[in-house]
């Protein structure tokens, strides 16, 4: 058998052969040379990849058959271990099935052959192949990159309690949409909350009209609360599905820009939160219904800019969203914000209808809305208020605000004259619009400027004649903007308002 001999400079490697089962085989600088077998289930991999962190392993060879250039439809495809080896930081990469390479063997860096006299006709393009990826090696660059799709959308269900159903409801829906409109180009990865302290991390795929949900990870008590969880959470999503442009969904309960640390205050249990109410019908704080399970804006943006990130939209499909604060705090993490000034029904958004605008590579905006009206103007409770802000304008609405609060002071008792868009009391989230008309009074100029930048922020916008809400009932709607703020509000749970961005940068 003929040996091609290379200068040794990887200590630790291992070799996988994949059929029905993993075939693996370590080897390397203290190490005897052992062969092992594992099944494609989770279980088996867990155990594969605690024995190459155990080992030692930094380096994985593997043959064409397991290409990480493909993608995986099923855990038995190589895009699921290639994934699991980059979290562990174990360098992967994918050697052409035309060489037929048995095994990279460490001491002496030697490929052998199945054939030598296959060897002996490919020999120089082994070489040239390995050398080049020893130099990769040596040169600290990245293992062989996965297949960049054209775009990734996240669907993020973090644990709310008494969602859950409606979530299994929600993923359906965008399955429905999917066999509509087909994938193109497009995967969508769901994290998915299944109690309060178990989540998935799966796909959605799609062959010959038929939708299969791949298991990617699964979690225990993940930390998504916190800055540096949802960084890995968003992290794993972008390892498993690299994409040249992400959006995400964000399903749970909402409560606008309110500090999740201003909600853990319910001093003599007096304020009752839109989720508290019982014998009425359900709507949907980014999260669950007590605050260890919720997130704050500022949590969502830094993990998302901590990817490297920037979403096409962010679609939340929450109650309240639809703030400036809470778009001002996002406007460096995304293009475009999805998102209900009201409490939305606990139904959530119709993905049956609107995932298909949603998966298009060019998300029509303007479809999105209508379809929600066309839904939500025939639901059985029918009421539905939907916005999409463009972020790239908000910067322009925080130099004209600026403006308005250095000239104009807000007299209190023009409180009652604004639209009110939420069911508590006192009012949290009035509409913006409106709310500036009431602050610029007989300034007209001011106020037709104002308006002219609005429009370019809210390009769309939509909503039934009433809205409802769990704490006052059906409200109706006479001024709407698309969007709130919480400016003028006396209600107790708005005491920080001064610390959110956009307070600070508009006085």
């Amino acid at each position: 058998m003929s040996t091609a001999i290379f200068p040794q400079m990887i200590l630790r490697v291992c070799g996988t052969d994949i059929h029905k089962d993993v075939i693996v085989t370590i080897s390397g600088e203290s190490l005897e040379a052992e062969p092992r077998s594992y099944k494609t289930f989770s279980t088996s991999l867990t155990k594969f990849t605690a024995w190459l962190l155990a080992t030692g392993i930094t380096h994985v060879a593997m043959e064409s058959a397991f290409s990480i250039l493909g993608c995986c439809k099923s855990l038995n495809g190589g895009t699921i271990i290639t994934n699991i080896l980059a979290s562990l930081q174990v360098r992967s990469f994918v050697l052409p099935k035309r060489y037929k390479i048995n095994l990279l063997r460490v001491k002496n860096c030697s490929l052998l052959a199945r054939s030598t006299n296959y060897l002996r006709m490919q020999i120089r393009n082994i070489i040239i192949l390995v050398t080049s990826i020893f130099l990769l090696f040596s040169c600290e660059k990245e293992e062989f990159e996965q297949e960049i799709n054209q775009r990734t959308i996240f669907m993020y269900l973090p644990w709310s309690t008494n969602l859950t159903s409606y979530f299994y409801n929600n993923i359906s829906d965008m399955e429905e949409a999917m066999k509509e409109k087909g994938l193109q180009g497009t995967r969508v990865i769901v994290f998915l909350s299944t109690s309060s302290s178990e989540s998935q991390m799966f796909e959605l795929t799609l062959d010959n009209s038929i939708c299969t949900r791949s298991v990617l990870k699964e979690y225990q008590d993940p930390l998504f609360t916190t800055v540096s969880g949802l960084t890995d959470i968003i992290n794993d999503m972008k390892t498993f599905a690299p994409a040249q442009r992400y959006s995400m969904i964000i399903g749970c309960h909402g409560m606008g820009w309110l500090p999740v640390n201003d909600s853990e205050s319910r001093a003599g249990r007096t304020f009752k939160y839109h989720w508290e109410y019982t014998n009425v019908p359900h709507t949907r704080f980014f999260g669950g219904l007590s605050p260890e399970y919720q997130t704050d804006i500022s949590t969502l943006a830094k993990s998302i800019a901590n990817n490297g990130l920037f979403m096409e939209y962010i679609l939340f499909d929450d109650c309240y969203m639809s703030s400036v604060e809470v778009a001002y705090e996002l406007r460096n993490v995304t293009n475009y914000m999805i998102a209900c000034p009201t409490e939305i029904m606990a139904f959530g958004m119709p993905y049956s209808t609107i995932g298909k605008y949603l998966l298009s590579d060019n998300p029509d905006y303007g479809a999105i809305c209508e379809a929600f009206y066309q839904f939500y103007s025939t639901y059985e409770h029918p009421y539905g208020t939907l916005a999409v802000t463009n972020c790239g304008e908000l910067d322009n609405l925080a130099s004209i605000m600026k403006r308005i609060n250095e000239r104009h002071y807000f007299d209190g008792h023009k409180e009652a004259l604004i639209q009110r868009m939420d069911g508590y009391t006192p009012i949290i989230f009035y509409d913006y619009g409106d709310y500036v008309r009431a602050l610029c009074g007989k300034d007209t100029d001011m106020f037709n400027n104002f308006s002219k930048i609005l429009d370019r922020v809210i390009p769309y916008k939509t909503h039934t004649e009433q809205y409802y809400s769990a704490s006052r009932g059906i409200i109706p709607i006479y001024s709407y903007s698309g969007i709130t703020t919480s400016e003028p509000s006396g209600n107790t749970k708005t005491a920080n308002y001064k610390r959110t961005s956009w307070y600070i940068d508009t006085h």
